[in-house]
């Protein structure tokens, strides 16, 4: 990933000052109100303008298709009217998340924030006990947060000359789109290529509802801090005994294996990936080029290619899929390698 923050100070710095401007409103959906198609009020608190994401949640969870729940702006107080029918007529407390005057969110009463600020707060006394980490990528976004960090001591090769360093990435999303999680990372020396690997650790969003407020801001409880302690605990476990040169070696034997696994049809393997990983024309393209340009027809080639396109994409959401699609790549079964490349 090439993310969109130059430091980590910098990204550290813009999640503090989220902190102290988010909100949370755990609230019944008979106290909410669409006020016209992009902003949502809640009673006794004020309104909110809505972004994407807490669109396609509210969308999805009152059951209207994103492309109705669109349309119907075309036709003037249509979507409010809809919308406040079925938030009103089938009450349920939500979680409404905003930051600066906008909510981000809308989920779940059991969601549980495990958030940045506490994520990172947890996870840097632990990184600072490994003197010889980089930190190579920071990202925010809407939806997430990425942070990717490299061993340099861990450092080996797929095949002569092609060296590459042991890592890890973690994220994290504030809004419902995935866990806390920490994910083994390979890093390709000779093009800076990331390849987002498995799961190490996991935390799931997700709790018995504890110090609700229907009137008002939610408040982490001391069973949260309990947990975010419990994480650094376990982070702290897997730098230490996770990140080794044996350990490293076993994610890259299947990498080794895919060096000699050539592909003999270049283009229709490429557009079988295309289709498997749900990219488009303007991707495609750029694997193919990738691919002539690396001039490794092979399988570990070929996910280099698609882990290459995370240099040309601008969103960080989408650099992290593909790093993963080039990882996916490596670890196919050989019935649905043969497939892909037939």
């Amino acid at each position: 990933m090439r993310g969109n923050y130059e430091s980590l100070t910098g990204l550290a710095q813009e999640i503090d000052r989220q902190e102290q401007v988010k909100n949370d409103y755990l609230v019944s959906t008979s106290v909410m109100t669409m006020d016209d198609p992009d902003r949502i009020s809640i009673e006794g608190v004020g309104g909110f303008g809505i972004n994407d994401n807490a669109h396609n949640q509210l969308a999805a969870r009152l059951n209207i298709p994103r492309k109705y729940y669109d349309r119907m702006t075309e036709i003037p107080g249509l979507r409010e009217h809809n919308v406040n029918a079925w938030l009103h007529g089938q009450p349920e407390h939500r979680m409404v998340r905003t930051l600066d005057g906008t909510a981000r969110a809308f989920l779940s009463n059991s969601f549980k924030p495990y958030d940045n600020y506490d994520i990172l707060k947890t996870a840097i006394p632990v990184l600072r006990e490994f003197p010889d980490l980089q930190v190579k990528s920071q990202s925010l976004t809407d939806t997430r947060m990425y942070l990717q960090l490299l061993f340099p001591s861990l450092k080996s090769e797929v095949k002569v000359g092609d060296v590459v360093n042991y890592g890890i990435t973690l994220r994290n999303s504030e809004v419902g789109h995935s866990s806390v999680a920490v994910e083994s990372m390979v890093w390709r020396l000779v093009c800076s290529n990331g390849m987002v690997g498995s799961s190490l650790l996991k935390k799931y969003h997700a709790g018995r509802r504890v110090n609700e407020d229907a009137s008002g801001d939610i408040f982490q409880s001391d069973t949260i801090q309990a947990d975010v302690h419990a994480f650094q605990l376990q982070l702290r476990d897997i730098l230490r005994n996770a990140l080794t040169q044996d350990k490293f070696e076993e994610i890259l034997n299947p990498m080794r294996d895919a060096t000699e696994r050539k592909i003999e049809q270049p283009q229709k393997t490429i557009e079988n990936i295309t289709v498997r990983y749900g990219m488009n024309q303007a991707e495609s393209e750029m694997i193919s080029k990738n691919l002539i340009r690396g001039g490794d027809l092979s399988q570990w080639g070929l996910a280099n290619s698609i882990t290459a396109l995370a240099h040309d994409l601008e969103n960080p959401d989408r650099q992290y899929e593909v790093e993963k699609f080039g990882a996916d790549v490596i670890t196919l079964k050989d019935h649905e390698w043969e497939k892909l490349s037939a």
